[in-house]
């Protein structure tokens, strides 16, 4: 695992460290629901040998998707929720990596982040497209919260 983020949101008691050891049995419904079926969806797409950065790994619950031969980073800000992440199955080329990756949806930041600490208005895509790769297709779900970006480098 890599550095910490050094942000005061990081060292706030409201954030994803208190919540980890309850994330995966809150997250149980929304994936009976949904979400299953989302990340089937989008690890469907991969092929076998794969190259995947996850940026907000979480938990580690896209795991069980990965293709076997993939080459991934997973990012995740959360110590604890990398610490559970770490202890699930996942490929051996996998490496969990403790970063602030993302930047921040502005409108539902100021609900999200003074109750969760959780900020959504991330701009992956356009990041992911000014650090040299091409996208290839932009799936937008639950008004733009997800999103199944493909790249090529």
């Amino acid at each position: 695992m890599g550095m910490g983020c050094p942000s005061e949101a990081m060292r706030k008691p409201q954030n994803y460290d208190a919540i980890a050891p309850h994330y995966d049995k809150a997250m149980r419904p929304l994936d009976r629901w949904f979400l299953a079926r989302l990340r089937e969806t989008t690890f469907r797409y991969l092929p076998e040998d794969a190259r995947i950065l996850e940026i907000g790994a979480g938990t580690g619950r896209n795991f069980v998707y990965y293709p076997t031969k993939t080459l991934s980073i997973a990012s995740e800000p959360s110590r604890e929720m990398l610490k559970i992440a770490s202890e699930k199955k996942r490929p051996n080329s996998v490496r969990l990596v403790q970063s602030c990756a993302e930047q921040f949806f502005d409108l539902l930041n100021l609900v999200t982040v003074p109750l969760f600490d959780d900020h959504f208005n991330r701009r992956t895509a356009e990041e992911a497209q000014a650090n040299g790769l091409q996208l290839v297709k932009v799936e937008r779900s639950l008004l733009g919260i997800i999103n199944l970006i493909s790249c090529r480098v």
